[in-house]
């Protein structure tokens, strides 16, 4: 990092001198630092760079002109900006002082008119108060580990808050001394449940906290500027972000499909890693004990390394530089899942290849009204929407895709007469555009797909059906909260042209368009449009609304579109023209009914709501006890509750019942590599509900009813 190099002779300069000093460096006035706490001569931590300051007039220029929403520069955005800075900063409220804050206060109308000018000096002030409040706060907790590992009883009644980002900054250094004493005792007491001993655990925070205080004096003035400029572009949506030229070449690497690691979408949050969601056919999703949700707290290389990298306070390209390795090498990450136990995971790294995101069949039989007279019911699995770019570039007539995998399994299907499909987009996220028109076209007649409208308020309709349909049987679409974009396009053009029935959870809603613009230094991801359905609807915020729902699984306040800061808006334009194959919503009601009458005593749907109250409940926790015996206890509990849950349904099969969470993971696991469809409640219900469907129809002709 670059210092200046300019120092002062500190023994010719009285006390109030060296604030008044340390005032000029900051930018502020000596108001200011008399009437707070004595600063201290400290490095710049982000010096100026003339690069930022056109860099800035660029970035503001672009979102001024190009970005969907039109969003005025003034005091609002800049208020709105300086309270997103400092919780960015500042997530967990440990850093700062309240009079830290108070004092910012006096640059909640400037900010804008620094954007304009390119000269951000403010952020520069606020950023270098950070730095030496963290810095002194890591200096100071380094002091407390080993006294505490080897004193501390947990006996106590204190407790610790799981989520500090709405509570009040420490009023003054002893209620900072006191906030971070307990999350060193809760860092200490979780390393203790996972049976470390005890040198190793002085050991193990103090490589954590030595490693954040490296890491904040690494801290570049490009580090620094990527951070304020990415708390002013998410103002205008979460998909907007400036990059800077390292992060742009990691943007680049997880693009490609080419990559070596894991498979696994991570995110900052706060101080942890965060799995953001799983690429279908990657080695972490083959694996299968990770999930969405997880926070990553430490690494080793190796399948059975014991030698484990603390990353907790670690910026997030470092942490992805040790997941990734060579194909065939082992990796071990330390995951930790609410308020769960800490759980070791060893994933050995692999491409991920297109053939193992590729679309799947499976066939099933579903007892209809007459005995003796089953529905045959085909599924059709697609983890992504996947197009090889490189065959399509050279115009190889075998191109792998997903509409021309799943043109051949319908031709399969047809083949082993089935009376219908269910196509399940589950946690499918989307990927080609492209494809998801032209897998739309495998369903429909020729018509408008999806509307685009750009920033300039144009509206695009040239995704289109081109061809008639290749299969006209009926069909069914499942999807829950994460199948996005264009799981959402195409489940969102079944329903509006009535083709099929939409089935299970509300989707993501993510209907915004990204473009990447480069620039002098790094990139802007911008959103400039947003995605419509042909009804009109937006699939931003609301997703796709199935025709009947099944229980939602995922907090919708903490995932999906709805969950993120500055999302746009749900909203409608002008429908296209479309026709409609059925009438499927009048057949809705009575399908309700049929599937309604099924869950009443049924086993799997009752522990399937247990385990999401379950879930609800350890989600709603506001603190954790600071005490050993209270924490092992609900550890008990948890695990308890878990087998409870597991075995009422093992019970019910007339299975022997799990004696340990062993038992149960190696089960999921296997359940997990067999795919067998019939192990899935809700695929197999989705097949029930399209076969009464298919027997409440009265002609096949209603399908090709042009309205």
């Amino acid at each position: 990092m670059e210092m200046l190099k300019y120092r002062p002779n500190a023994a010719a300069l009285t006390s109030t001198s060296r604030a008044l000093l340390a005032a000029l460096l900051l930018g502020i006035t000596s108001q200011a630092v008399i009437a707070t706490e004595p600063q201290k001569t400290a490095p710049v931590a982000w010096p100026q760079e003339t690069v930022q300051v056109q860099l800035t007039r660029d970035i503001v220029t672009i979102m001024q002109e190009k970005h969907f929403r039109k969003q005025k520069l003034d005091d609002a955005l800049s208020s709105e900006l300086l309270d997103n800075y400092l919780e960015m900063l500042d997530p967990n409220r440990q850093i700062f002082l309240q009079s830290d804050i108070d004092e910012f206060a006096a640059y909640r109308d400037v900010l804008d008119d620094e954007l304009g000018s390119g000269q951000l000096k403010a952020p520069r002030v606020i950023y270098q108060r950070f730095y030496e409040r963290y810095t002194e706060r890591l200096q100071w907790i380094l002091q407390q580990i080993g006294p505490l590992v080897k004193s501390e009883q947990f006996s106590g009644t204190d407790q610790v808050e799981i989520d500090r980002k709405h509570s009040p900054w420490p009023a003054d250094r002893q209620a900072a001394d006191a906030l971070w004493l307990r999350y060193l005792k809760n860092a200490i007491l979780t390393l203790k449940l996972a049976d470390k001993p005890t040198d190793n655990i002085a050991t193990t925070l103090t490589r954590r906290y030595q490693n954040q205080l490296e890491r904040l004096q690494k801290q570049t003035s490009m580090d620094n500027f990527e951070l304020f400029i990415n708390a002013y572009t998410e103002l205008y949506d979460p998909h907007t972000n400036y990059m800077s030229p390292k992060s742009a070449e990691n943007f680049d690497i997880s693009m490609k499909l080419s990559l070596e690691g894991i498979g696994a979408v991570l995110e900052k949050d706060d101080e942890m890693t965060r799995v953001v969601r799983l690429v279908p056919g990657g080695p972490a999703a083959k694996q299968g004990e990770m999930k969405p949700g997880d926070h990553i707290i430490a690494i080793a290389q190796g399948q059975n390394s014991e030698e484990w990298e603390d990353v907790i306070g670690w910026r997030l390209d470092e942490v992805v530089e040790l997941i990734r390795g060579k194909a065939d090498s082992w990796v071990r990450l330390q995951v930790k899942r609410g308020d769960a136990a800490i759980k070791n995971i060893a994933i050995r790294r692999e491409k991920v290849k297109l053939e193992e995101q590729a679309a799947r069949k499976d066939v099933v039989e579903i007892q209809g009204a007459r005995p003796g007279q089953p529905r045959r019911i085909g599924i059709i699995t697609i983890p992504n929407f996947y197009l090889d770019f490189d065959a399509l570039r050279r115009g190889d007539p075998d191109t792998k895709s997903t509409t021309r995998d799943v043109a051949m399994i319908l031709d399969q299907l047809e083949k082993e007469d089935v009376d219908g499909v269910v196509i399940d987009l589950r946690d499918n996220g989307g990927g080609s555009l492209l494809e998801a028109t032209q897998l739309t076209d495998l369903f429909i007649d020729q018509g408008p797909v999806v509307q685009i409208l750009t920033s300039d308020n144009r509206v695009d309709r040239r995704n289109r059906a081109m061809n008639s349909n290749n299969y006209n049987k009926p069909m069914l679409v499942l999807v829950n909260h994460l199948s996005a974009s264009a799981s959402e396009i195409f489940a969102g053009a079944i329903q509006d042209y009535q083709r099929g029935l939409i089935v299970g959870d509300q989707t993501f809603g993510k209907g915004t368009v990204q473009t990447l613009v480069p620039l002098y230094q790094g990139k802007l991801k911008i959103t400039e449009a947003k995605f419509y359905r042909v009804s009109g609807d937006s699939t931003q915020h609301r997703g796709v609304v199935p025709d009947i729902n099944f229980p939602a699984l995922l907090p919708y306040d903490e995932v999906g579109e709805s969950a993120l800061e500055h999302a746009l808006p749900w909203d409608r334009i002008q429908p296209a023209p479309h026709y409609r194959f059925a009438d499927i919503a009048s057949a809705v009601p009575a399908l309700k009914n049929r599937h309604e009458g099924r869950m009443k005593g049924n086993v799997e749907y009752s522990v399937l709501l247990q385990q999401r109250d379950w879930a609800d409940q350890q989600r709603k926790r506001k603190t954790l006890p600071l005490n050993m015996a209270e924490r092992e206890k609900l550890k008990q509990e948890e695990d308890a509750m878990v087998l409870k849950i597991s075995n009422t349904l093992r019970s019910h099969r007339g299975l022997q019942p799990f004696k340990t969470m062993q038992e149960l993971e190696d089960d999921v696991q296997k359940r997990r590599e067999d795919k067998n469809p019939k192990d899935d409640f809700l695929l197999m219900e989705s097949a029930r509900i399209l076969a009464d469907y298919i027997e409440a129809r009265p002609t096949e002709a209603a399908l090709a009813n042009n309205l």
